[in-house]
């Protein structure tokens, strides 16, 4: 419980992850006749908060006022809503409010006078893109300076591309999952082109089956197909020698 406190953003929900760890630890003192000791085992946990609340405090700040409105497309070129984090719940997007994790490229834009997209930047490119488009972290960074020309281009189209590509993902995910294609579909519908993936969800709402498990299995399928005609992996490509 501690441990997951720790990466708890929200007040209320390290609150939360406090007072049942509390509430555990009081039961089996209880059980064990320890009633003493419960008082002792508040006062530590109070302090272990007010330690966290420091630290989180430290670690966010200068990012509490970094915002965006653009939740599609993040500042550095990722699709923000076609990534396993976001649609997981777990990342607001880049800029998009409370929960946002310390980024260098973050605070770059805000010592540039907070810039909406690095391709606004005179120094674009710079040193923040080069080795790290080589691998992958829960989205792929595979096209990002692709799609952040195309985006430079014209911003509102690419942005509309991505609201369709986000009705995609939303329907494999709630149709076709079953429990073990999210970072798969997510990363196909990052990379392959939308008319391809509307081919494939053609096929897909045609076949009639109920059976989810076999709609996640033929998805992923057409998915891969496609990929292999585009030449395009849908592996996250990881880097090993940072382990």
């Amino acid at each position: 419980m501690g441990f997951l406190a720790i990466f708890c953003e929200q007040k209320e929900k390290r609150d939360f992850v406090f007072q049942l760890f509390y509430g555990k630890i009081c039961e089996l003192f209880r059980r064990k006749g320890y009633k003493r000791k419960i008082h002792g085992i508040r006062r530590s946990l109070n302090a272990a908060k007010s330690l966290l609340r420091k630290k989180v405090a430290r670690r966010g700040h200068g990012m509490k006022v970094f915002e965006r409105k653009n939740r599609y497309f993040s500042l550095c070129g990722l699709n923000c809503a076609l990534c396993p984090m976001y649609v997981g719940g777990y990342c607001p997007s880049c800029g998009g409010g409370e929960g946002n994790q310390s980024c260098r490229i973050a605070k770059c834009s805000l010592e540039q006078g907070g810039i909406e997209f690095c391709f606004d930047c005179k120094k674009y490119p710079c040193e923040h893109y080069g080795e790290r488009d080589d691998f992958d972290s829960f989205i792929t960074y595979r096209n990002r300076r692709a799609d952040a020309e195309r985006a430079k281009k014209d911003i509102r189209s690419y942005v509309r591309e991505q609201e369709e590509k986000e009705k995609i993902l939303l329907w494999l995910l709630s149709e076709c999952n079953d429990g073990r294609r999210k970072t798969l579909f997510c990363t196909a519908v990052n990379l392959l082109p939308l008319q391809e993936l509307e081919n494939v969800m053609q096929v897909l709402r045609e076949h009639k089956t109920e059976s989810q498990k076999e709609k996640a299995v033929l998805a992923a399928a057409l998915l891969q197909e496609e990929a292999k005609k585009q030449g395009i992996s849908l592996s996250l490509r990881k880097n090993t020698e940072r382990r």
